[in-house]
């Protein structure tokens, strides 16, 4: 090989080492926007925490793990007591930089692995991986307490209310007691048999949403009685009877135990007649 030849694959070999490098910088800021528009579009731009988007995805994941580990995942449901009276005397930047204050104090009692969503305005959820109903309790007073704690310096009083439910409760077992999820079998209502991935599918949407219904009623509940300062409801509450007030969530409560999920993902049906509970 002559020499011109050589300079001349010596200049190919700097150009195309060049063009390398830029696609290599172009490639690191493209991850980078990537990753700064994944953020945005799962996470709550005030709190820090996920969005209730995301926050529903996360509670699938959470419990479908839960399921194939055979560990207990639990829910928390929190609402501000009076925090539009807030809003309404201070003015709203005043009360999102509070809201922005709380977030932080919440998650400092926290877990690294446990998932907060800001699920609107100002409540918020908490999924807790790994968790049964009563550490479930115990963390949920110290949210609370971090809650009254994030406005103390500035003379303002906040308080939560919050209900708790978790995949280790007495009602569970009779909400899945039609599934068989060793042997992935479920039989529908014309005799169609369904797989074992809709099977479990079946089993994490039905406890998403008895979790999140049982949380929500017990929050309620626990707002309705501040006055006996209770402030968090669980499992054995009590607080719904004692209020004797019928609700959309008590009905839905026994509602979704009938229904499972379609093997299409496409709605909720109903068991057969001689598997629904209290048939």
């Amino acid at each position: 090989m002559s020499d011109i030849e050589l300079q001349r694959l010596n200049m190919e070999v700097v150009r195309l080492t060049r063009e390398r490098d830029e696609l290599r910088r172009v490639n690191r800021r493209l991850d980078k926007s990537l990753e700064v528009a994944l953020k945005n579009a799962s996470q709550d731009h005030l709190s820090g925490f996920l969005n209730r988007r995301a926050g529903q995805a996360t509670f699938h994941v959470e419990i479908g793990r839960g399921l194939r580990e055979q560990t207990t995942t639990a829910l928390l449901v929190l609402d501000l007591d009076g925090f539009k009276r807030v809003n309404d005397s201070l003015g709203h930047d005043h009360g999102d930089k509070l809201l922005a204050r709380i977030a932080q104090g919440m998650r400092t009692v926290l877990r690294e692995y446990d998932h907060p969503i800001r699920w609107g305005g100002d409540e918020f959820c908490i999924i807790l991986p790994n968790t049964g109903i009563k550490r479930a309790e115990a963390v949920a007073r110290k949210v609370l307490s971090a809650v009254r704690q994030s406005a103390a310096d500035v003379d303002l009083v906040v308080t939560a209310s919050c209900g708790i439910a978790a995949s280790d409760e007495s009602q569970v077992a009779a909400l899945l007691a039609d599934l068989n999820l060793p042997e992935g079998r479920i039989t529908g209502l014309n005799g169609d048999t369904y797989s074992r991935a809709d099977v479990v599918e079946t089993a994490i949407s039905r406890l998403q949403r008895f979790l999140f219904k049982m949380a929500d009623l017990r929050c309620y509940c626990a707002k309705q009685r501040r006055g006996a300062d209770i402030e968090v409801s669980c499992e054995n509450c009590g607080g719904c009877d004692e209020m004797q007030i019928p609700c959309e969530q008590t009905r839905e409560r026994e509602r979704i135990k009938n229904y499972f999920w379609r093997e299409d993902g496409s709605k909720w049906i109903p068991r057969s007649p001689d598997r629904a509970m209290g048939h």
